[in-house]
Order: structure tokens, then C-alpha cells, then sequence
């Protein structure tokens, strides 16, 4: 990621004048149009004026408009994912130039100070404090949508897991903006966080405890909401082995069942965790029963990813190659704020193909690749992949030529 996150590129990527039709991004309809029309001239080639497109979109979002917050994610991370993973180094040449405006323009300030603080190469401590203020001083701004990208940063337990800045981010994000999504899943983060702990992790959210000995209001909050009412609730009952049965029976329960897709896609990302070998299966039915009875495409595309990745880790080409072909067939990857989507379809294809081709299926891995280079032509990608394609090929031939 270091080719993206580096700071200096992303301050000149960002200040890049942007010729487009996207003069209003005024609501979620024009910013998904935005998008889409992004994403289609990315797959023709024109990976240049498409990030300009995406920037010039992302620029025009009105700063009273919090509800475009959500809806403006899946822009941020195409553009992220163009400028990390498909633009070659002639066409960064071309738009690295110029400064980001970070005293005047909020949304250039946050965004400059996203890229520090993910920048792989680390941060010296003075650098980590003036990130930490700017956030602060961000998500008091007037510039809502801003403000609302500050705060969930700041409740992001990757950054302040246990620390009062968490704490007050995720407390005065449900009090200031109670009706919007990104508000309601930030309060789940410390969830996802700790989900590789599994009923441990979950409980260690769910009964966190204040100083004083009393409940957190986070703790108390999850226990209301939904899906961590399900996992309290699971792990509290019975005897303390059955906590993680009963956790993962819960967690398939809301993924399958009918409620809002939100729900379902964290029930999903939670059991996610339980990969081990005897509760694999378990994880592999929870995301079969989702595909079987949700149509949003969030929810489905993670259950495909997550299916894929169980089918994996058991060593089954039949189901790598189903859920590969599925997840390749879809036409618009989703947008979700826990997980660039686009990456996350990347790299489940060639981890796919990397596993068929260790169990000795070179040709059904030669066509995982290539469909993925087809779907972004002429890019630094595509250029990539042709370094697994090549070997496959021959891989390929020769098992052909060997067979009687």
C-alpha cells in the first residue's frame, strides 16, 4: 500500500485540477452515478479521467450534508483502489503535481491526515499527535461529512481501542448524528476488532468497564443493538462451553434471517472468525445461508468472499472455483466501512488461484487471472497478473501434454 499512502503522492493526487461533468454531488443518486460511470471508464482504459472524475465528485459533496457521508465510501475507495492498484506509474507522473489545500479546505485536511496515519512506513511520535489533532479539531468542523469521517476514524479501535479519545469519539458520534449508518456501525468496530478473539474478544467489548467498575455505555449500547444483544445473550447462557456454538447458531441465525442488511453483513463478518477446523463448516453454512435468502449485494458478495475462503483453507477446488466465478461475475462491487471490497475482490481471486494451482489445477487457475486482468485492462494490475499468467499457461500445457 506504500505506493498509495504515501503522503507527499496523495497530496499532489488530490490538488490535480478536475475537468468533469460532476458539477453537484447533491445526492446519493448523483454520487452513485458518479461512481458507476467512474468505474466504466475504468474498465475501458481511462483510469486518468476517471479518478478525475471520482475527485471532482468527492469535492462537490455540500458541507451540510451528512447523509452523503455513506453513500460518497464507495467513490473514496475506488479512487483508492485506481491509485494503489491501477494506474501506472506514467499516469501518477501526470497527476502527482501541485499542493493540497489543508489549511482551507477540510475535506483535503482529513483526507491528508487519513493518509498519514495509514502510511506503512510509520510515523515519528510528532507526527502520530498532530494527526490525532487534526482529527480532533476535524470533527468539530462545519464540514459535516468531514466531521463524520473524523469521528469514525476516532472510533476506530485499530487507532483508540482502549483510550478516552475512542471512548468520546463513539459517544458523541451516536449523539450527534443517531440516525446515520456510519454512526450506528462505528459502535460495532470494537466488535470487528476483537471478532479474531471470538467469544472472548466479543465478551471483552460487550463487558467493558469504566473506572469506576461500571458498564461502558458502549458495552451497554451493543447489548440493545441486534447483533451484540445475539452474541451476549449466546455466551451468557448455558454452560460455558456451549458459548461458542451458541454464539455462531445466533450469529447464522441473523445472517440468514430477514433483517436489515446491516445486521445481516455484521452477523456475517462476525462468524467469520471461527475458521478453526472443527467450526469451519458452521462459518461455510452461515454464508450459504445468506446467499439463499438475502439479495443485497453487500451481504452476498461477503458471503461469497467468505465461503471462498473457508473453501480454501479445506482445500475444495470445486467451491473456490464457484464462489471465484460468482464473485467475478458480479458487475458493481459494494461499498462497506470496514473493508475496501474492491481489494478484498482482488485478493480473494488470486489467493483462489494461488490454492488451485497447489492442488495441481493450473488450467482453473490460469482463468481466474485472466478474468481478473480482463476486468481492468492496461493497467499496473493487469501488468502484474501477466507475471502469474504466464506460468500458468505453461503449467497449464504441459499437465495437458502429460496426460495420455
Amino acid at each position: 500500500m506504500s505506493r498509495f499512502f504515501n503522503p507527499v503522492v496523495i497530496m499532489s493526487l488530490l490538488i490535480f485540477p478536475a475537468v468533469s461533468s460532476w458539477s453537484a454531488s447533491d445526492s446519493p443518486q448523483a454520487l452513485d452515478e458518479a461512481r458507476r460511470s467512474a468505474l466504466d471508464r475504468i474498465e475501458a482504459g481511462q483510469r486518468l479521467d476517471a479518478v478525475l472524475d471520482l475527485l471532482a465528485a468527492l469535492r462537490a459533496i455540500p458541507p451540510d450534508r451528512p447523509d452523503l457521508a455513506a453513500p460518497a465510501l464507495g467513490l473514496v475507495q475506488l479512487l483508492l483502489f485506481t491509485n494503489e492498484y491501477l494506474m501506472t506509474n506514467e499516469e501518477c507522473r501526470t497527476l502527482y503535481a501541485g499542493k493540497l489545500d489543508e489549511k482551507n479546505r477540510p475535506m483535503d485536511r482529513f483526507l491528508v491526515t487519513l493518509m498519514r496515519m495509514t502510511d506503512d512506513t510509520g510515523l515519528q511520535q510528532k507526527e502520530v499527535d498532530e494527526c490525532g489533532r487534526n482529527l480532533f479539531e476535524l470533527s468539530w468542523g462545519d464540514h459535516k461529512p468531514v466531521r463524520m469521517g473524523a469521528l469514525f476514524i476516532m472510533s476506530d479501535p485499530y487507532y483508540y481501542w482502549d483510550t478516552e479519545i475512542g471512548h468520546e469519539a463513539r459517544e458523541r458520534f451516536i449523539k450527534e448524528f443517531p440516525s446515520e449508518y456510519l454512526a450506528q456501525e462505528a459502535q460495532r468496530l470494537p466488535l470487528y476488532m476483537k471478532r479474531k478473539e471470538g467469544v472472548a474478544g466479543f465478551r471483552e467489548v460487550l463487558d467493558r468497564k469504566d473506572n469506576d467498575g461500571n458498564l461502558r455505555p458502549l458495552g451497554q449500547r451493543l447489548r440493545q443493538d441486534t447483533v451484540g444483544r445475539a452474541i451476549h445473550e449466546s455466551t451468557n447462557a448455558g454452560k460455558p462451553g456451549d458459548a461458542v456454538p451458541a454464539c455462531m447458531a445466533r450469529l447464522h441465525q441473523l445472517a440468514a434471517g430477514a433483517g436489515p442488511w446491516a445486521e445481516r453483513y455484521a452477523a456475517l463478518s462476525l462468524i467469520e472468525a471461527f475458521q478453526d477446523p472443527e467450526h469451519a463448516p458452521a462459518v461455510r453454512k452461515a454464508a450459504e445461508g445468506a446467499l439463499a435468502n438475502c439479495d443485497d449485494p453487500r451481504v452476498r458478495f461477503r458471503a461469497h468472499l467468505i465461503r471462498m475462503s473457508v473453501a480454501r483453507n479445506q482445500g475444495d477446488p470445486a467451491a473456490i472455483i464457484e464462489d471465484a466465478q460468482a464473485l467475478l461475475d458480479t458487475e458493481d462491487i459494494p461499498a462497506v466501512p470496514d473493508r475496501i471490497m474492491y481489494e478484498e475482490f482482488k485478493n480473494s481471486i488470486q489467493q483462489g488461484s494461488d490454492k488451485l494451482a497447489e492442488l495441481g489445477q493450473p488450467a482453473k487457475a490460469l482463468q481466474l487471472v485472466e478474468r481478473l486482468a480482463a476486468r481492468f485492462p492496461n493497467t499496473l494490475l493487469a501488468t502484474k497478473l501477466q507475471e502469474k499468467i504466464d506460468p500458468l499457461r505453461a503449467m497449464a500445457q504441459a499437465q495437458t501434454l502429460s496426460q495420455p
